[in-house]
């Protein structure tokens, strides 16, 4: 990193997990925060938190958990200084393909070749088995599985604790509710929640 300096954009609970994984790999560093909400002298960590930044050729990271905000950023800013951020504590498999701007927490495991998309977020406790492939903007939530040779495409939601059994497809602008269990492909878009996992509005409406 360019004099150990970074921009992280987002100041929410994401930008924490961001943080402590930054800090606990990376010695010395300068992060400068960069929210639209930050008020007059706030800091996080002891770093500022500041409504803009001119920042050139910095290095930077998106730390926003919502998809389409994190997609939004992306395409708004590209990826030319955009980095990835890896916990010490993940297991990754040598040949697993990973994207520009991924987040890898604490404890997360990531099978032999896999391949995880641009933007994507791979929460704390994830497990991500062999063979899979995550779209871009996408983000599996702590604790959640996606077991192997499974298909999840763009701006996919995985909540916490849920499943994907082996072999599975899914298309792209899923939510997945927590703790849900997917057994079946899931071709439209929308939210699926239960165990087996059905699309929300047919419980709404039952």
């Amino acid at each position: 990193m360019k004099n150990n300096r970074i921009v992280i954009f987002g100041c929410g609970g994401h930008s924490r997990s961001v943080t402590d994984v930054l800090l606990s790999t990376q010695n010395k560093l300068l992060i400068t925060y960069v929210d639209k909400e930050a008020k007059e002298g706030e800091t996080l960590f002891g770093f500022p938190v500041l409504k803009s930044l001119e920042f050139a050729d910095l290095p930077f990271f998106f730390a926003i958990g919502d998809n389409i905000q994190r997609k939004e950023m992306y395409e708004q800013m590209g990826s030319d200084h955009l980095i990835s951020i890896q916990s010490s504590k993940t297991h990754l498999e040598k040949d697993a393909k990973i994207g520009k701007g991924v987040f890898i927490g604490n404890f997360t495991h990531i099978g032999t070749q896999t391949k995880i998309g641009n933007n994507t977020i791979l929460s704390s406790g994830s497990n991500v088995e062999q063979g899979c492939v995550i779209g871009n903007h996408s983000h599996i939530g702590p604790g959640a599985v996606v077991s192997s040779r499974s298909a999840l495409g763009d701006q996919v939601f995985i909540g916490a604790g849920a499943t994907v059994e082996d072999s599975i497809s899914i298309c792209s602008n899923v939510i997945i509710g927590a703790g849900a269990l997917i057994t079946r492909d899931i071709e439209q878009p929308g939210v699926y929640i239960g165990r087996p996992a059905i699309p929300m509005q047919k419980i709404q409406t039952s």
